[in-house]
């Protein structure tokens, strides 16, 4: 009877608790909400609490260190409680708080103290760690279902990620009519590439001499009823919908297209034109063969074709990423890694990939009047240099940050300075003056 017990226990145990930090889990969770709404009790605030890349870390650190950075954040979030608040662990990388409710400058006091508490170095070994996260905010004191609270929590935990590292984000009616609008805009996705509502503009790369030596293609999106949409708001729509890896192709067959129509007109982009792929393309095995069948209906070479990863896509699918560029880079398309540095950077995999192209970002550039803004400049050039890349800085906005660019080696250069992003027809007129009166860049 007593070893029953026991089991029975264990299975208890190992039903309502994580393993890694002793917590309770999401199932005891949803029972605990689910007594605390049915019952009336004490109106209480969730706290849904997100480690910023931990998937990152966790490849980076191996399984077992990063179990015990969960064991230190875990510890570090119980000191910020008080006797009766609620901690849960609910998946890899995201906490739960149940506290008795707070007036909102009083939670945000507390907001503020626990962000004090996380955002100090954690350790792996001697090594230190900063981990950063998101906090999504919401009242569970209105009659609910704990699902329905739950998600709720997610919700506002989403889009405090999409802001932005150590943020937090309370649900609110603004944010639920928020909601309702990303959803009819995701609704939209599918019916606006059939309405022909999307088009590329053009953005040229310039060398040290202001000749033109490439383009690069972004997308744009001229909604029906609402106007332009910023891509800042539609493309997250589209790869959370998995619509991401349709219009992508749309993208990659349009870019060729355009080089196509370049050609007719006797127009000639030196270079490469440099197209965009998500993260979600990258996981699809289909995308070597989307770039080869873009490539031969137009009679494209492959070498004016480059795409263009963000760092985070790279490492976010290391092992797929290593396949699926092996096989573009022998088609003799070139590849580019965006926004080098915003992200977890390591310099393992800029080696053991088939890159081509290093982009320094803007937010680089924009430090460039700083001692230290030069010297991370500068040591993104020679890491490019080192490894064989071509280094190009983007979001050049004056003459002030070309020159220091210059001074340090880059020889390639795109932004505002040069041209904005431009449609079809106005870049073939900037690139056949370009051709003939190259700008200048002294």
């Amino acid at each position: 009877m007593r070893l029953l017990r026991k089991q029975e226990e264990e299975l208890k145990t190992r039903a309502y608790y994580d393993s890694i930090t002793g917590l309770p889990n999401e199932l005891w969770l949803r029972e605990q909400l689910s007594s605390i709404l049915t019952t009336r009790q004490e109106a209480r605030v969730l706290i849904m609490l997100h480690v910023n890349e931990f998937h990152a870390i966790r490849r980076t650190f191996g399984n077992a260190n990063a179990d015990d950075l969960i064991r230190q954040l875990a510890d570090r979030i119980r000191n910020t409680l008080q006797p009766t608040d609620t901690l849960a662990r609910l998946q890899d990388s995201t906490f739960c708080v149940i506290r008795h409710r707070l007036e909102e400058k009083h939670l945000k006091s507390k907001q503020q103290n626990i962000n004090e508490e996380l955002t100090r170095a954690y350790f792996v070994g001697s090594q230190p760690v900063n981990l950063t996260f998101q906090l999504g905010i919401i009242d569970v004191s209105l009659p609910d279902s704990a699902e329905n609270a739950l998600y709720r929590g997610y919700l506002a935990m989403q889009e405090a990620i999409r802001k932005g590292s150590n943020q937090a984000v309370f649900f609110d009616d603004l944010l639920e009519e928020q909601i309702q609008r990303d959803r009819d805009l995701e609704d939209a996705l599918p019916s606006a590439l059939e309405n022909n509502e999307f088009s590329l503009h053009y953005q040229p790369k310039v060398d040290a001499n202001g000749q033109c030596c490439g383009a690069e293609a972004l997308l744009r999106w001229h909604h029906g009823n609402q106007g332009l949409i910023s891509p800042a708001i539609f493309i997250p729509l589209a790869e959370r919908s998995g619509f991401m890896p349709k219009l992508g192709a749309w993208v990659i067959n349009e870019a060729c297209a355009f080089l196509g129509r370049l050609r007719e007109q006797n127009n000639h982009l030196p270079g490469r034109l440099s197209v965009n792929v998500s993260p979600w393309q990258l996981r699809e095995e289909t995308l070597p063969s989307t770039l080869q069948s873009a490539l031969q209906a137009t009679a494209i070479p492959a070498p004016q074709i480059e795409i263009e990863l963000t760092e985070s896509a790279l490492v976010d699918s290391l092992v797929t990423a290593r396949k699926q560029l092996q096989a573009i880079r022998e088609l003799g398309v070139s590849i580019a890694v965006d926004d080098f540095g915003t992200g977890y950077s390591s310099l393992a995999y800029l080696q053991d990939l088939p890159l081509d192209v290093l982009k320094i970002d803007k937010q680089f550039v924009d430090n460039l009047d700083s001692t230290r803004g030069q010297q991370l400049v500068e040591g993104i050039i020679n890491i490019g240099t080192v490894l064989d890349m071509t280094v190009v800085a983007e979001g050049i906005e004056d003459r002030t940050q070309l020159s220091a660019l210059c001074a340090l080696g880059c020889q390639y250069f795109q932004g505002y300075l040069f041209s904005k992003p431009l449609p079809e027809e106005a870049f073939g007129e900037w690139l056949r003056k370009n051709l003939q009166t190259p700008l200048t860049t002294s």
